[in-house]
C-alpha cells in the first residue's frame, strides 16, 4: 500500500525519474544537501508534519529545519537530526550516518557552511562583520 502512495505521489510531482540517492557518493556537504533533497522526493515527498512524528516529534526535528533540509537550504544540524530524517524518509540510516562522519571529519568546511547559513541580516543592507 505504501509503495503505491509513493509512486502516486512521486508520478504527480513529476519525479520518477528520480533514482534512490547513494550516501556512500557524497563529497561534501552540498552533495549531502542535494541527496537529502532527492531522498524526500524518492520518498514521495511526504507532508513535513508526517515526517516530524515519524521521526519523533518537534523536538527532534522542527517543521523550519525540515523545510530547510527538503529545499536544499541546510543540512541536520547534527547527527540525531540526519538519522530521524532519513528514517522518516523509510530508509535504513547506517550509510547516511557513515556519509556524515566522513563530512563532518573531513575538514574546516563544516564550520563555516553552517555559520553561512545561521547567520541572517536583521536590517536590509546589514553586512556581517
Amino acid at each position: 500500500m505504501l509503495g503505491e502512495w509513493v509512486e502516486a505521489r512521486r508520478e504527480e510531482r513529476g519525479t520518477l525519474h528520480l533514482r534512490w540517492p547513494n550516501p556512500l557518493l557524497v563529497e561534501d556537504h552540498h552533495g549531502l544537501s542535494q541527496a537529502l533533497q532527492e531522498l524526500y522526493e524518492y520518498a514521495g515527498a511526504p507532508p513535513l508534519r508526517e515526517i516530524q512524528l515519524r521521526a519523533g516529534g518537534p523536538l527532534f526535528l522542527p517543521l523550519s529545519t525540515l523545510a530547510r533540509i527538503v529545499n536544499g537550504q541546510a543540512i541536520p544540524g547534527d547527527k540525531k537530526q540526519l538519522t530521524a530524517f532519513v528514517k522518516a524518509c523509510w530508509t535504513e540510516a547506517d550509510d547516511w550516518e557513515h556519509a556524515w562522519d566522513r563530512l563532518i571529519f573531513s575538514g574546516p568546511q563544516w564550520p563555516l557552511l553552517r555559520s553561512e547559513w545561521a547567520w541572517r541580516p536583521q536590517w536590509p543592507g546589514q553586512t556581517r562583520s
